[in-house]
């Protein structure tokens, strides 16, 4: 009996153990004027990507674009709409719109605001015999008549959980911690 309390007292201290965590919280700026409640039509504009996988920032778009609408706050731009502006403006990415391009966009998507940002990491990393994610990204509300800063958050997610590491269960696959990132980025808009 005297066994079976130490074992479960030795796993409580390794779980709790693993539970502490030198996680930090995103880092998230706010616009002190801004009232989110104006904003009723929002486009997500194609995502630098700042990581070596090539196609990370159309996964996370599209990602983001689908927990956007779920969560509710703004109508979002399909994002085949949002390429075909755009193409026939001849921007290849968020990288090359400047204050003017932000006022011609809104008004040819019909939106109040433009979302974007960087995928800043998309990798998988070995921890022993499993596979875990680690994404970091990136993104910003852009106000499309002035072209400022509206909200703005950057953090980063591993699915290399604690009951992973200690007991090698509980993996994420890299969509579903975009997808958890995402979901906790998108909860610091209200």
């Amino acid at each position: 009996m005297k066994r079976i309390w130490s074992t479960a007292l030795l796993l409580l201290t390794l779980g709790a153990a693993g539970c502490a965590s030198n996680r930090i919280e995103p880092a998230v700026y706010m616009h002190p004027n801004a009232d989110l409640s104006v904003y009723e039509r929002v486009a997500v504009l194609p995502l630098e990507n700042l990581s070596t996988e090539r196609f990370a920032a159309d996964r996370v778009r599209e990602l983001l674009v689908v927990e956007l609408s779920a969560k509710g706050l703004f109508e979002v731009v399909e994002s085949g709409e949002v390429n075909r502006v755009m193409r026939m403006k001849n921007l290849a990415g968020a990288a090359e719109v400047g204050p003017e391009l932000i006022q011609q966009l809104g008004a040819e998507l019909k939106v109040q605001a433009l979302l974007t940002g960087s995928v800043i990491e998309f990798r998988e990393q070995r921890a022993g015999t499993l596979n875990a994610p680690d994404i970091a990204l990136s993104l910003k509300l852009l106000d499309v008549e002035t072209g400022l800063v509206i909200w703005s958050v950057t953090d980063a997610r591993t699915g290399l959980g604690v009951w992973t590491r200690l007991f090698g269960v509980g993996e994420e696959d890299q969509t579903t911690a975009a997808r958890k990132l995402i979901r906790d980025l998108l909860s610091t808009l209200g």
